[in-house]
């Protein structure tokens, strides 16, 4: 006994459609997505990625340029092929940061250290005293008064 009712979509037609509509949203104007890529490019060219991380950068370079000449005959694959080119651009800076971030680190922690250095060489001296004759020690003749 079939339970579809007239006028209602049975599972198999709303299945269809859903993916028929996911379909549609994936192959949306790679447009956006290949501005993104470029602005993630520029973003990481612009924090020093081409010095740290080279290789990603070239590789989100050459999916960009080739998102943009699939642009109009394969919508989905360079909307895919920027959106790489984007990610690739990000961790392309991202490790162009962390390396950045690991300099002022060290840098910061050798502070630290010739601090602590000095610190412990001042301590192992032992105290300065002051020479005789300088004011307010006893037996000076410096500028303190003398009982009348």
């Amino acid at each position: 006994m079939k339970n579809h009712q007239p006028g209602r979509p049975g599972a198999a037609t709303l299945c269809a459609s859903l993916l028929l509509f996911a379909g549609c949203a994936t192959t949306s104007e790679p447009i956006a997505a290949i501005a993104s890529a470029q602005t993630a490019i520029n973003a990481a060219s612009t924090d020093g990625a081409a010095e740290v991380s080279s290789a990603e950068l070239t590789e989100a370079r050459g999916k960009l340029e080739r998102a943009k000449r699939l642009a109009a005959d394969d919508r989905l694959a360079a909307h895919r092929l920027a959106e790489e080119a984007q990610a690739d651009a990000e961790l392309a800076r991202a490790r162009a940061m962390q390396q950045r971030s690991q300099r002022a680190l060290d840098e910061v922690n050798t502070g630290l250290q010739q601090l602590r250095d000095e610190l412990r060489r001042s301590s192992m001296q032992p105290p300065r005293s002051q020479p005789s004759g300088s004011p307010g020690t006893p037996g000076s003749t410096g500028s303190t008064p003398t009982p009348r």
